[in-house]
């Protein structure tokens, strides 16, 4: 643990030694699990957060009233309700959760560093539905016994993972709710794609994606989650509502293919462009250099590295020397292939074999449909897909431009959309182009 993790957990072990445990207000549970789980879309739960260690002003609110935020929430038609409770470091209370609790009609998340079962009892009696725990501060068999006292008090449990060891611990205890922090208690970093990289290792469990989330990269999430808990973009907006409705309804899938130059890269990350790829192909016209590829480190955009029917060793290589977040295949790899590479992967399917989404599709995380020369900038007839049963994100690929742009997500139902050619100017991206696409698309 870090000095901030160890420093908390110290604070509460004196905490605990003064606790006051108060009467049962006796407050009818509502289901946190079931609230979540299931949903045709991703739901969300809202979080009530006043600071953190590292950012001492999270609400911007001229007033901070739990009561008159949560009333926010629930007109925001919200799915639950967090709370944080931690008082020194976060600046919240336990008694947050009653008030909470009586101006909705929303499950109640009480998030905290839970380590004992006076802190479980506290939470219960003043009207919690759920409670935190997080693996990376309890032992094993400390988990368990934690884990155990709450069900037997009826509470559902959000137990916190963020690696390998993480999800052994949860799995031990017969978790079902589990949550995967993408900050790194030990560094206090924030990386979106811990939920993508792990989130195919838990077995049997409702799946809640939780920090560095927002409107701009919850469309990531959509279809490997159940749910959502974003606290401080919501909280820092200063019009909760208003960045509610842009959480529910995320802007369309942004990818530039094709990125040579690390002052693109940067151009587009900037931008807030959401992929940008980078071309691994050998016969590939876009094909980058591998050094510049290292060079491009990125605050948003997620790097793609795009491969077809290539050495598994080579891939694996270039995702480690190139620190890519998603692999996209383009290829005829099989299965057996895909299962080796432990990333999120985005497979490209050209409109005369969209038959292979059944083949491809409980193993991949994206799709990308492309005429049958991709990379050729040729728009091909998007009536071919039909109606696509995909349980995954997909992308458009092949012609398009900031003309077409528009009316081929309306008319394809689409995620989002490819550019390569699309961005260019003669041979080479354009950063006017990718200026004019962000405007149309993601402002």
């Amino acid at each position: 643990m870090n000095n901030v993790l160890k420093e908390i957990v110290s604070y509460k072990k004196d905490e605990i030694k003064n606790i006051q445990i108060p009467d049962d207000k006796k407050l009818i549970k509502r289901g946190f699990k079931d609230k979540i789980r299931g949903k045709e879309n991703l739901s969300l739960i809202a979080e009530i957060k006043r600071k953190s260690p590292s950012d001492k002003e999270i609400f911007k609110g001229a007033e901070f009233d739990p009561v008159k935020i949560v009333e926010q929430f629930a007109i925001s038609d919200v799915d639950c309700i967090s709370v944080l409770t931690d008082e020194y470091f976060f600046g919240g209370s336990m008694d947050f959760l009653p008030l909470v609790k009586t101006a909705c009609d929303l499950p109640i998340l009480a998030k905290d560093f839970f380590i004992s079962t006076d802190q479980i009892q506290k939470a219960h009696n003043l009207g919690a539905d759920c409670i935190l725990l997080i693996c990376r501060i309890l032992e094993k068999d400390q988990l368990k016994l934690l884990y155990d006292f709450a069900r037997s008090l009826s509470l559902d449990v959000l137990v916190e993972v963020n690696n390998q060891e993480d999800i052994e611990k949860a799995h031990y205890i017969g978790a079902d709710l589990i949550g995967i922090n993408n900050r790194d208690l030990d560094t206090f970093e924030i990386d979106l794609m811990t939920s993508l990289r792990l989130y195919k290792q838990i077995k049997n469990a409702v799946m809640v994606s939780m920090s560095g989330i927002s409107e701009s990269n919850v469309v990531l999430l959509k279809d490997n989650f159940d749910s959502v808990l974003i606290g401080t973009s919501i909280m820092k907006s200063g019009f909760l509502s208003d960045k509610i409705q842009k959480i529910k309804n995320p802007k369309p899938i942004l990818k530039i293919c094709g990125i040579r130059e690390v002052e693109d890269f940067d151009y587009a990350d900037q931008l807030g462009v959401d992929l940008c790829g980078l071309n691994f192909v050998p016969s590939s016209k876009r094909k980058v250099d591998l050094e510049k590829a290292r060079k491009m480190q990125a605050n948003f955009t997620k790097k793609v590295g795009v491969f077809q029917n290539q050495d598994l060793d080579f891939v694996l290589d270039m995702v480690s020397k190139c620190n890519l977040d998603f692999v996209q295949l383009h290829g005829d790899e099989d299965l057996d292939y895909i299962s080796k590479i432990n990333y999120p992967i985005i497979k490209a399917i050209s409109s005369d074999h969209k038959a292979k989404i059944v083949y491809y599709q409980d193993y991949v995380d994206m799709f990308i449909f492309d005429g049958v020369n991709a990379g050729s900038g040729e728009i091909f007839d998007h009536s071919v897909l039909g109606e696509l049963q995909v349980d995954k994100s997909f992308l458009i690929a092949g012609g398009i431009t900031i003309f077409n742009a528009k009316d081929i997500l309306s008319k394809t139902g689409a995620n989002g959309l490819d550019l390569a050619s699309g961005a260019e100017e003669g041979s080479k991206i354009s950063q006017k182009n990718i200026k004019k696409l962000t405007e149309l698309l993601k402002m």
